[in-house]
C-alpha cells in the first residue's frame, strides 16, 4: 500500500507493551479517522517492509532521517500482537521490516497500525508512507488498498531494461492489449523522491520497459504440472530470459 498521512490525521495515541505513538490515519479524506488496515494472510511466509520519504543515512551519509516511525501487526478477532517493529530511525534509514509466518491451513487477519514516535525540530509526519510484501503466498489487502506499484532499487535506474512478466493468453494475441502483468510482477508508478545526496526530487520513471511472456516450457527446470512431462519455467526471471 502507498500511503498519504499527516500529523493532523494521527492525533490518536495506540499504546502497547512495545510500541507507543501517534497513530497513522489510513483514510485522512473521511470524518472518521481510521487508525488500522485490515489485511489477510493464508499459509506461508510473509516479510513486509515500511519506508516513507526521508533521506537514507546509508545511502546519502547524514543527517539521515528525522523521523521515527513504527509499525505493529495485531490479530484482528483478539487483538494480540502478532509482529511488530520499532528500530530508532532517527539518524539512519527510514525503514521498518517484520516477518509474518502462517502454518498450513490457517488464515491470520490482522490490523496494521503504524506509528509517528519521534521528530527532529520542526519536521511534520511524512507526506508519503509505503510498504512492500514479499511472499509467494497469497494474502489480501482488505481495507483501503491504494493499487500501488512495487517496484524499486535497481529496476527503476533510467539505465535499466525491466522487464515485466505476462502470461502468453493475457497478450494482445489473445485479445487483451495492453498485456496484463502477472500478480507477482511488480507494477510501476512509483515516485523517487530523493537524489543520492539527499535532496528532494520527484520522477516518476516510466517502468517497466517491456514485458515478454513466462512459463516457459523446457527439458528439466521448472514447474511441473502433474501428469505432464513438460517443465515451466515461470516468473520474471523467465520473462527476462525470453526477453533476451
Amino acid at each position: 500500500g502507498d500511503e498519504d498521512g499527516d500529523e493532523d490525521g494521527a492525533g490518536e495515541k495506540a499504546s502497547t507493551t512495545r510500541v507507543r505513538g501517534a497513530l497513522h490515519d489510513f483514510d485522512p479524506d473521511s470524518d472518521s479517522v481510521e487508525t488500522f488496515q485490515l489485511l489477510e494472510f493464508h499459509a506461508g511466509s510473509f516479510v513486509m517492509v515500511l519506508q516513507w520519504d526521508e533521506p537514507a543515512f546509508s545511502i546519502s551519509g547524514p543527517p539521515g532521517c528525522r523521523v521515527d516511525l513504527d509499525m505493529v501487526l495485531e490479530d484482528a478477532l483478539t487483538g494480540e500482537v502478532i509482529a511488530w517493529s520499532a528500530e530508532d530511525n532517527v539518524g539512519i534509514d527510514p525503514l521498518e521490516m517484520v516477518t509474518i509466518d502462517v502454518p498450513e491451513g490457517e488464515v491470520v487477519k490482522a490490523k496494521l497500525r503504524i506509528l509517528q514516535r519521534t521528530s527532529v525540530g520542526e519536521q511534520r509526519a511524512p507526506s508519503t508512507i509505503k510498504y512492500v510484501f514479499y511472499s509467494v503466498s497469497p494474502f489480501d489487502i482488505t481495507t483501503f488498498s491504494t493499487y500501488s506499484g512495487t517496484l524499486y532499487g535497481h529496476l527503476q535506474a533510467a539505465g535499466a531494461l525491466t522487464v515485466g512478466a505476462v502470461w502468453s493468453v493475457r497478450t494482445p494475441r489473445f485479445g487483451v492489449n495492453p498485456p496484463r502483468l502477472e500478480p507477482f510482477s511488480a507494477h510501476g508508478g512509483v515516485t523517487i523522491k530523493f537524489d543520492i545526496t539527499g535532496n528532494p526530487m520527484s520522477i516518476v520513471p516510466p517502468k517497466p520497459d517491456l514485458c515478454a511472456t513466462n512459463s516457459l516450457p523446457t527439458s528439466f527446470f521448472g514447474f511441473k504440472a502433474p501428469n505432464s512431462n513438460i517443465h515451466e519455467f515461470v516468473g520474471t526471471s523467465a520473462a527476462a530470459a525470453q526477453a533476451a
